[in-house]
């Protein structure tokens, strides 16, 4: 492929494709050739959460504070911080005494920063054999639960297949992080069944429901994009009449890695 040259400056994508004639396509619809784009999109203002927020207590760049504190200045009503677990290995990862200290970290910034709201989550580890790298005990003191698959990408479908849908089984589960394992330029997706991936994550009784009092704190009236490369919530259970809790119906977005339990996915 031969450049034509230099792109133009431009302040936004949008103004960008005007500029070299082009019909603005939006970001979702980019591997779809001809796709009419719908009237719902998400926008950034419909944003109101992250649910997918690491910090150095993992791999990520900025302390917890830190995080909530850009957070706010954006508009947002609550981030769940997710650091990784031990068995990702390539990065710091956090056991269960790491996850009870940065949960007591995250009590006093949320009794700082209310009505602000900190989830104490976790981007828990799938192991080799289905199960789940923190012990129930742990899983089941958090709010929001990312599971997520790093080692073994080139396993065979079925193999890979059920090994995530076991995992995802698991009732402390919330979401499901970068299902197909693709990292543009870099790695080649995955040979996981999606199908099967979304039959899993509609019959589970647990579709997105991070476990806190506060349930009103995480409604909006936005409709997220049913993709795999951005978080699929729970708004698709209460658009086919399927009830989630007693307790909330929370619907969000949780971008990719903010720089970046079953039926939710975020990529990276």
């Amino acid at each position: 492929m031969e450049a034509l040259g230099p792109l133009p400056d431009a302040a936004t994508e949008a103004e960008l494709f005007d500029q070299i004639g082009l019909w603005y396509c939006p970001p979702e619809l980019r591997e779809s050739a001809g796709a009419t784009a719908p009237l719902d999109l998400v926008q950034v203002a419909d944003i109101r959460g992250d649910l997918h927020c690491h910090t150095t207590w993992s791999d990520g760049k900025d302390s917890v504070e830190s995080m909530a504190s850009t957070a706010r200045q954006r508009g947002y009503e609550y981030i769940a911080i997710c650091d990784h677990t031990p068995n990702v290995r390539v990065v710091r990862g956090l056991d269960a005494d790491a996850i009870l200290r940065q949960g007591e970290e995250i009590e006093r910034l949320n009794y700082e920063c209310a009505p602000f709201r900190i989830l104490r989550g976790v981007e828990c580890d799938v192991r080799a054999d289905g199960s789940l790298d923190l012990e129930d005990s742990v899983l089941d003191s958090l709010d929001w639960v990312q599971l997520s698959l790093h080692a073994g990408q080139r396993r065979s479908r079925d193999e890979l297949t059920r090994i995530v849908t076991e995992a995802m089984r698991h009732p402390a589960v919330c979401a499901l992080s970068h299902p197909k394992g693709r990292i543009l330029n870099y790695r080649p997706e995955n040979a996981l069944d999606l199908d099967e991936v979304y039959a899993v994550a509609t019959a589970s009784s647990t579709l997105a429901r991070p476990r806190v009092e506060c349930a009103s704190e995480f409604r909006t009236s936005c409709t997220p994009r049913e993709t795999a490369s951005r978080t699929w919530v729970a708004d698709r259970s209460r658009r086919s009449g399927r009830p989630l809790t007693s307790r909330a119906t929370p619907v969000s977005i949780a971008t990719a890695y903010t720089s970046s339990r079953s039926s939710a996915f975020s990529g990276r």
